[in-house]
């Protein structure tokens, strides 16, 4: 890193994968300062808080710069005293390209001219431009831009001394686990228990790393011209070949892929060197470099004096290049430590162990089963045993002996506490529901305090009274019933466990249960819906997989864990009456019970949203009928 000693260093779009890249390699050098330019405050917020993590001793040298591309005057700004530019800012969805190429043309096109104007006015020594596989036989809108982008970077290059700035551009394919690039994709259908999916099974693409990618940068840096475009001898793979590995690499099952189809304005092959490049390009080993054409404007030179000596050197391209095979891409794949990171987050995930308390109730059972169906150790505990699920432990929470021995045995990850004492089984029986919903949380926090178990516990909506409605996670719980007070009293709020405060609706698998689905389930006649109830929560499914998020993130706290709008209780009966009756019901607006306990969310540190009413209906429908034998009671 000699040649950064001492120097300031500028990346554009330096918050996406490329800027983290350099970062990483080269704050621990003797580089000065690294400027990081870019539009998004957020991402730049997160890098700042990231680094002081990571590197809190090199941190300092990290500078951050609002601004974007396409602004001049922000570019000129953060420009004194720059001595080299990484240029990585631009538009690289091929589909979004498509849909908006006018905005390619800003960013791409217009942006990088921007960015070398301001580079030679401020004299920066050196600009290494970033530039794509899709720029060489453009088919669609992104490409062409980008092929637009070089033309601009050599014609650039022809207006200054090289000796004051030097300008140069490297080409390169596909990045693996860039953002935007297919293999985080896939890696986040297979945590999901989705099926992969592929646009072309035969379609090849050209793979290299981000370190790689970063060499190519380097060593444009050092052995590129003044115009030259470098390109780097990638290897290759079909689409399928890729994906295979990945499974392999995750344990997926190789044939749980999908084919959706090629995508807007995608191609069949990428080229990273032209048949025409080929007539002037250098092979310089593992790279080809392309000089810039130094002719300039005279006509007639073209007519007299030609070339008649042409390169033998042919388009360079994903098909023609080294195909790897699927072992050759595992190889390559867990040589990285992106792949590591991620491996390590789904063999943990496969690994976690839960406890689940009241598995027999209607939001545990839920969780018993979900949890079980994504390949997790669950157990329940719970008084009995009816419907013979595996691995349960029969007992009564009473019993805090029994607890703490099960829990200290059993070494879990997570234990989720959906036990509780409801409504007027509350106000009859007050020791029991102090013991349960108030006493037992925090009895579950002090004896794992110690412990790498952490506790999720499930509160509700009725902490609140339901006078005036959008309670935040820090108003005032005014629930005045025996059974607000005493679940208000159970909420837990530190540093290590969680709580998630939410109403729930789901299907039951005991008859009796006096939940609202079960009570809609049965009924055959006209009913009345209350127009003045307004609710906001989760179904039981949606609320299990808000907990294995919850588990994978180490989310702690307490959170209003709802959507982003309320529902009545008329709309809501209205949604299950099309979705589980096919509108066969009834149903009567009338104002009813007049209550608003709605929650708003105004934490956001666990990054997850919950979707809206109808969508979780509609899967709460599909978990119901491919789990009929689970509930016998409900006909539709």
């Amino acid at each position: 890193m000699s040649l950064f000693t001492g120097k300031t260093l500028l990346i554009t779009g330096g918050t996406g994968s490329f800027g983290n890249a350099v970062l990483s390699r080269f704050l621990k050098t003797d580089i000065r300062e690294i400027r990081v330019f870019s539009r998004d405050e957020k991402k730049q917020d997160d890098m700042r808080h990231d680094f002081q993590i990571k590197m809190p001793e090199y941190a300092e040298k990290i500078k951050f710069y609002i601004g974007d591309v396409r602004d001049i005057a922000s570019l000129k700004n953060a420009m004194h005293g720059v001595d080299f530019i990484f240029h990585a800012a631009a538009l690289k969805q091929v589909p979004s390209c498509e849909f908006f190429p006018v905005e390619a043309v800003k960013t791409n096109i217009v942006g990088t001219d921007n960015v070398l104007t301001a580079a030679i006015e401020a004299e920066v020594k050196t600009v290494i431009c970033l530039s794509t596989d899709k720029a060489a036989y453009p088919v669609n809108a992104m490409g062409t831009s980008k092929a637009m982008m070089e033309k601009v970077i050599v014609a650039k290059s022809r207006t200054v001394d090289p000796e004051k700035t030097k300008i140069c551009c490297t080409r390169y394919g596909n990045v693996i686990g860039s953002r935007g690039s297919v293999i985080p994709l896939w890696i986040d259908q297979i945590m999901k228990g989705s099926p992969i999916t592929i646009t072309e099974p035969t379609m090849t693409r050209f793979i290299m790393s981000l370190e790689e990618a970063i060499d190519l940068v380097l060593f444009a840096f050092t052995n590129g011209n003044s115009g030259d475009i470098l390109v780097q001898k990638a290897p290759a793979c079909t689409i399928i070949t890729q994906a295979h590995a990945v499974s392999e690499i995750f344990g997926s099952d190789k044939n749980n892929i999908k084919n959706i189809g090629i995508r807007h304005g995608e191609k069949m092959y990428e080229t990273l060197l032209t048949n025409e490049e080929c007539a002037n390009a250098i092979d310089m080993g593992n790279f080809y470099r392309v000089p810039c054409d130094k002719r300039d404007l005279n006509y007639a030179k073209y007519f007299v004096n030609g070339d008649t000596n042409r390169n033998l050197l042919t388009e360079f391209n994903s098909n023609n290049t080294h195909l790897l095979n699927t072992n050759d891409v595992i190889n390559k794949l867990l040589s990285l430590d992106y792949i590591q990171e991620m491996l390590s987050a789904y063999t943990k995930k496969m690994k976690m162990r839960f406890l689940i308390l009241g598995s027999n109730g209607m939001a545990g059972h839920m969780l018993y089963l979900y949890l079980k169906s994504k390949s997790y150790s669950v157990t329940g505990f719970a008084k009995s045993n009816p419907y013979q699920f595996d691995n349960i432990v029969i007992g009564n929470a009473l019993d805090t002996v029994l607890i703490e021995k099960v829990i200290k045995n059993g070494s879990y990850d997570v234990v989720v506490n959906c036990i509780g004492i409801l409504n007027d089984f509350a106000e009859k029986n007050k020791s029991i529901a102090t013991f349960l919903n108030a006493y037992l949380p925090h009895f579950l926090a002090e004896i794992t305090s110690d412990l790498q178990t952490r506790i999720i516990h499930i509160s509700t909506d009725c902490v609140f009274s339901g006078k005036k409605g959008a309670y935040t996670e820090t108003d005032l719980k005014d629930g005045a019933t025996f059974y607000d007070r005493s679940k208000s009293l159970g909420e837990l709020n530190d540093f290590k466990n969680l709580t998630l405060r939410n109403s729930i609706i789901g299907p039951d698998i005991n008859p009796k249960g006096i939940g609202l689905f079960n009570w809609f389930m049965q009924q055959n006649q006209k009913i009345n819906g209350f127009k003045k109830s307004i609710w906001t929560g989760q179904t039981t499914l949606q609320l299990a997989k808000t907990v294995e998020k919850a588990a994978l993130l180490n989310a702690t706290g307490l959170y209003n864990m709802v959507p982003d709008c309320s529902i009545s209780k008329y709309d809501l009966l209205v949604l299950l009456n099309k979705t589980f009756r096919n509108n066969s019901l009834e149903i009567h607006s009338i104002e009813g019970i007049v209550s608003d306990k709605s929650l708003i969310r105004t934490k956001f540190d666990f990054d997850y949203g919950i979707p809206g009413y109808e969508q979780m209906i509609i899967e709460m429908y599909e978990w119901v009928l491919r789990n009929r034998q689970l509930y016998p009671h409900y006909n539709f």
